[in-house]
């Protein structure tokens, strides 16, 4: 029975030993790994903070001076001075003034990537070209006015005609056009300028329109888009050559500078350089020997090619082409794109088309549109009617570039999530020595271990959390020891102290329980034959024997004694 207490205690001690012995492992390892944690900078050289050793020195150093020695030198001799030559004066190279009436544009034309891209991209150069110059900073390329042009939310409050024939090429236009009608250029240069243009139709012949062209180009200081050779083609002119003033004196013009999208490449340009100061005779009514084509000698004209017309008129809205009403909204006109316009008139959207001097044209109202914007009271004149003269010839056109891709709704992106910003653990400031050198930043000092396993469970909430479990682990294992061998303690305090668990003993463990008395000490053998008395009855015979076999004579008798009086089955003898 003491011998089970014991290995019971010796068991209870190894149990608390090993569970003490892995929670220290376990707290060295967190502090290892806090240590490691921590940015351990080496310290650096400590920077030196004012006058420089060497300044110190040359400052301190007496300087040695040398003393020059004398030395005999021979006396030049005097030599001749040669007579001065003559120069001729340079003669002035006489300059020739600016044009006080001509525009220089060929920085925007650069900047717009002329030649013209495409075979009828003639307008869209010329919108580019006109908006880079306007605004230099603005980088309007063809690509971008095509890319405008081709993005329905720009068409005509109209809308724009069904596909028939060779148009429409984009949905900005209102007529069926084989490239760019006159409206949706309008479009383009008031996208691309933030100005507002309108078209500008002339019904008055060639020379008036080129009087009013030059009067806007002068009075706006911007070149002006024009549509030429009888409506295939659009050049940029950007001033004249004149004897006068020309906004006072228009017969004084001698020549128009005209910049060509085109020119310079057969079958797309009608000149054969970009940039040409065309005699005005030229430009009012002669034909380009380089392309067989004209600027002004020819109206707008259909342009009919293999039975469907090039550059017809409009197909929707108030100005569509009515055959019974014969009404031409650009066909036996000249057509041009300005951005003049009376105040009445200013505000419109570029659908609405006026004459050079302003007024707007009315068009033919239907159950869809009205004749006139609403609410508009500005001076009007009729749609045109007049009979268009005979057709020109025609060229035929070159294939025509494929255009991208109309742009798709972009989705709204959503807010993109932002990270709270971490506290910055070290601020820099930055000093200077006295000679004016900036120090190197101080470095990070190392901090002792202590301070940092502290510094990272302060600042760390991961590692703070797994800290404090480990050590309420590390404080429940130490007191379940204890309480465990309290608990084991009581328990055989409250078995040695019943004398009936022995009773209680299965009958195959009383045999040997005279062998365990009869090896203690002889001190306790006394008490032996008492609890071999207690046992089982069916065991009883046995233990005498046993006892008296191995224990001394005064045991025996002891024993004896007992036993004499109680009998085999259990019951006391008489």
């Amino acid at each position: 029975m003491r011998r089970r207490e014991r290995r019971q205690r010796l068991g209870g001690v190894s149990r608390r030993f090993t569970l003490t012995l892995t929670c220290a492992l376990a707290l060295a390892i967190l502090s290892g790994t806090m240590l490691r944690s921590q940015i351990v900078s080496a310290a650096e050289r400590a920077s030196f903070y004012g006058a420089s050793m060497n300044a110190a020195l040359s400052a301190n150093t007496p300087t040695v001076t040398y003393t020059a020695t004398a030395t005999n030198t021979s006396t030049p001799t005097a030599t001749d001075t040669p007579a001065a030559t003559a120069t001729t004066a340079p003669t002035a190279t006489p300059t020739t003034p600016p044009n006080p009436y001509a525009l220089d544009i060929s920085a925007a034309v650069a900047e717009a990537g002329w030649p013209q891209q495409g075979s009828n991209w003639c307008g869209v150069a010329t919108v580019a070209a006109i908006a880079d110059y306007i605004n230099p900073q603005a980088q309007v390329s063809q690509q971008s006015v095509i890319y405008a042009l081709n993005d329905s939310k720009n068409a005509s409050e109209w809308g724009y005609p069904t596909t028939s024939g060779w148009g429409p090429y984009v949905p900005t236009d209102i007529a069926r056009d084989f490239g760019t009608d006159p409206r949706s250029l309008a479009e383009g240069l008031t996208l691309a300028t933030g100005l507002q243009y309108h078209v500008i139709v002339d019904t008055n012949g060639a020379w008036d329109t080129t009087i009013h062209i030059v009067d806007d180009l002068l009075r706006t200081k911007q070149p002006i888009s024009v549509f030429v050779d009888h409506g295939q083609h659009s050049v940029v002119v950007s001033g004249v050559d004149a004897t006068s003033d020309p906004l006072t004196n228009p017969s004084g013009i001698t020549a128009i500078h005209v910049w060509d999208p085109g020119g310079g490449v057969a079958y797309e340009g009608i000149q054969p350089q970009m940039e040409m100061a065309v005699p005005i005779q030229t430009w009012l009514s002669g034909i380009i020997s380089w392309s067989g084509s004209d600027y002004f000698k020819y109206p707008y004209s259909a342009n009919v090619y293999e039975g469907e017309p090039l550059d017809p008129d409009p197909a929707v809205g108030p100005y569509a082409y009515q055959p019974s009403k014969y009404n031409h909204m650009w066909v036996g006109s000249y057509v041009y794109l300005s951005p003049v316009a009376q105040t009445a008139t200013a505000a419109l959207n570029a659908d609405w088309e006026l004459t050079p001097n302003g007024a707007l044209y009315v068009g033919y109202a239907t159950s869809d549109y009205p004749a006139t914007p609403v609410g508009y009271s500005g001076p009007t004149v009729p749609m045109p009617t007049n009979t268009p003269p005979p057709p020109p010839p025609v060229q035929p056109p070159k294939p025509r570039p494929v255009l991208p891709p109309p742009p798709k709704p972009t989705a709204t992106p959503k807010p993109t999530a932002t990270l709270r910003p971490r506290p910055t653990p070290w601020l820099f400031t930055t000093a200077q020595t006295s000679d004016g050198v900036t120090p190197a930043p101080r470095a990070k000092p190392v901090c002792a271990p202590v301070s940092c396993v502290l510094d990272g469970l302060l600042t760390r909430r991961t590692p703070f959390v797994i800290a404090l479990a480990l050590i309420f682990l590390v404080g429940l294992s130490l007191a379940a020891p204890l309480l465990l061998t309290d608990v084991i303690k009581r328990r055989s305090q409250r078995v040695a102290s019943a004398p009936t668990d022995v009773a209680a003993e299965a009958p195959g463990d009383q045999a040997s329980a005279p062998t365990d008395v009869a090896s203690d000490a002889p001190g306790d053998q006394a008490s032996a034959p008492t609890d071999v008395a207690s046992d089982a009855p069916g065991d009883q015979a046995s233990a005498p024997t046993d006892v008296a076999a191995e224990a001394p004579d005064g045991v025996e008798q002891a024993s004896a004694s007992v036993n004499d009086g109680v009998s085999t089955d259990g019951a006391p003898r008489d």
